[in-house]
C-alpha cells in the first residue's frame, strides 16, 4: 500500500469511527472527503511531507487531526454538505430524491426572498458585516480554544485536543520609539495576507494560514513605554495550528530570530493567545540584547496580559525610568542578577540562549511554563504579587 492510500484508508476509518461515511481521497496535496454533497477539501501537504519519516503514533494522531478538521470543514460550510450519519436503517433512495426535491424548492424560496428586498429598493448589509454564518464560527473557535487553554490550564497534553481558534504573535520592540511596521524584513515576511518564503520557506507552504502586520503597542501601551516602538506579526488559522505542532513549532522560534535581527528590534516575544482574547497563555520565546531585556520582554508579554495580575505596579514604580514599563523591569531584572532568574526559566522547562543577544525558549511540551516563569522571575525582581 502505498503512502496516500494508507492515508486515506485510515482517514476513512477515523470518520467511521465517528460514525460518518464518504469517500476520501488525496488530491495533489490536499485531501477530499466527498459525501452527498460537494467534496470538503483541506491542505495536508506538511502532513504528506512527512508521513515517512512519522512514527506509527504520530501517525494516528495526525490522523485524527485530519478527520478533526474535515468535519470542523463540513459544519463552517453548511448542511447543504452535511454528512450522513453511518446506520444500518437508512431510509431508502425515494427519501432522499424526494428530500432533495424538497432542500431544491426551498432553496429556490430562499433565493426569491432574498431578491425582493432589492427589487423593492432595499439596500444589503453594509461590507464589513459579518454573516450568520461567519458568526457562528468565530464562536465555535472561541469556544474550541477556550476549552482546550481550560484543559492546558490543568495539566493536559496537546495530543488529543483541538487546536482551532488560537492566534500566533511575534512582538518585536524598539527601544528608539519608532515603528517596526514599515521595516522591509517585516514587510518581506507577508504579502497578500499570507507568510512569504522570505518569512519562513515551510511555513510559506501552509495554505490556511492568516497574516497580517500591526503596530507593537495600543495606544494604552505606548504611554507605559514612550520610549519604546515596534510591530507585531499576527498569524491565525493554519499558522496557529502549526505553531501548536511539534515538527513545526521550531520554525516559528528559527523565524522569531532572524526577523528581530534582519529588522533592529531591541527585544521580541512570540506566544499564542485565544485570537478572541488579551490574555498571552503559551509563551515560546522572549529576546533582549542581554539578560535584563529579555526577562524584561517575557515579563512584559506574559505578566501584563495574564489572566491574574502577576506584576505589581507600585512595587514596579520604585524602579521607575523615562522609558516606562519596559525599562523599569530591565533595570529590576539588571538588580536581580541575571542568575537568579535565568534559574526561574529553567527550573520551568525553559533554556537560555547567549548566541546574538539572550533568547529564553519554552518547548512545546511545557506550553504554560512561561507564565509560572514569568511570575517566579518577577518575584525574584521584587516586583511581582506576593513579593515578601
Amino acid at each position: 500500500m502505498d503512502e496516500r492510500a494508507e492515508i486515506e484508508e485510515a482517514v476513512g476509518a477515523a470518520l467511521s469511527g465517528m460514525g460518518l461515511r464518504g469517500t476520501i481521497a488525496v488530491a495533489g496535496n490536499a485531501i477530499e472527503w466527498s459525501t452527498d454533497g460537494p467534496p470538503i477539501a483541506i491542505d495536508v501537504d506538511v502532513v504528506l511531507r512527512q508521513w515517512p519519516l512519522l512514527p506509527a503514533e504520530m501517525k494516528q494522531r495526525k490522523v485524527g487531526e485530519i478527520a478533526r478538521r474535515l468535519v470542523d470543514a463540513q459544519r463552517a460550510a453548511g448542511p447543504a454538505v452535511r454528512a450522513r450519519r453511518a446506520s444500518p436503517g437508512a431510509p431508502p433512495a425515494r427519501f432522499w430524491i424526494w428530500g432533495a426535491a424538497g432542500i431544491g424548492a426551498l432553496a429556490l424560496v430562499g433565493v426569491v426572498r432574498m431578491a425582493l428586498p432589492r427589487l423593492a429598493g432595499d439596500t444589503p448589509p453594509p461590507n464589513g458585516v459579518p454573516s450568520e454564518a461567519e458568526t457562528a464560527r468565530r464562536d465555535r473557535l472561541s469556544r474550541a480554544c477556550v476549552a482546550m487553554r481550560d484543559r492546558l490550564y490543568k495539566g493536559a497534553s496537546f495530543g488529543p485536543l483541538a487546536t482551532e481558534g488560537w492566534a500566533v504573535e511575534l512582538w518585536l520592540g524598539s527601544r528608539k520609539g519608532a515603528s517596526l511596521r514599515d521595516q522591509a524584513a517585516l514587510q518581506g515576511a507577508v504579502a497578500g495576507g499570507k507568510l512569504t518564503a522570505a518569512g519562513d520557506p515551510e511555513l510559506a507552504a501552509v495554505t490556511d494560514g492568516a497574516a497580517e502586520i500591526v503596530d507593537g503597542f495600543t495606544d494604552e501601551m505606548g504611554k507605559r513605554s514612550p520610549a519604546w516602538g515596534g510591530a507585531t506579526l499576527v498569524l491565525r488559522e493554519g499558522y496557529a495550528r502549526a505553531f501548536l505542532e511539534e515538527q513545526t513549532r521550531p520554525r516559528f522560534v528559527v523565524m522569531a530570530r532572524r526577523l528581530a535581527d534582519a529588522a533592529g528590534a531591541d527585544a521580541g516575544a512570540l506566544y499564542a493567545r485565544c485570537a478572541h482574547q488579551t490574555t498571552h497563555d503559551i509563551g515560546a520565546w522572549f529576546h533582549g540584547a542581554d539578560t535584563p531585556t529579555a526577562m524584561a520582554a517575557m515579563i512584559y508579554q506574559m505578566g501584563f496580559f495574564a489572566e491574574g495580575k502577576l506584576v505589581d505596579r507600585a512595587a514596579l514604580a520604585a524602579h521607575g525610568a523615562a522609558g516606562g514599563d519596559l525599562d523599569a523591569l530591565a533595570r529590576a531584572a539588571k538588580d536581580a542578577g541575571a542568575d537568579a532568574l535565568t534559574s526561574a526559566v529553567t527550573a520551568q522547562g525553559g533554556s537560555v540562549s547567549t548566541a546574538h543577544g539572550v533568547s529564553l525558549v519554552f518547548p512545546l511540551s511545557a506550553p504554560m511554563r512561561a507564565i509560572s516563569a514569568t511570575r517566579d522571575a518577577a518575584r525574584k525582581m521584587g516586583v511581582g504579587v506576593g513579593t515578601d
